[in-house]
């Protein structure tokens, strides 16, 4: 289990790598900014699941749907190389989640 957690880490700052370098980011910065960059995935998942009850009543397929234009939207947006755009699409992203745990339950067993 652990081991699955270090590949995870290291993928990740893999995945990183290039863009800390783009922004001229020192490792406190890049380290400090991927936190930021997690944090709001996190927050926007939380808050997508808060507002899914609320726009249920709009039906679960128009919602599903609605929640698919936002993981485009969102996906869209952290490919343009500009912080504030990057981290708006991850939140985007975030609610989509959030609402897709709420409209496709199936999926999640606990």
């Amino acid at each position: 289990r652990n081991y699955l957690i270090w590949v995870f880490n290291w993928v990740l700052e893999q995945a990183f790598k290039p863009y800390k370098y783009k922004q001229n980011w020192d490792k406190d910065d890049g380290t400090v900014n991927q936190t930021i960059i997690q944090s709001v995935t996190t927050a926007g998942s939380a808050f997508g699941a808060l507002i899914s009850g609320p726009i249920a009543s709009y039906g679960r397929w128009n919602c599903i749907v609605v929640m698919n234009v936002f993981v485009i939207v969102g996906c869209a947006m952290t490919l343009v190389d500009n912080w504030t755009v990057f981290i708006v699409g991850r939140c985007l992203y975030g609610i989509a989640c959030g609402g897709f745990s709420f409209f496709c339950p199936k999926y999640i067993y606990f």
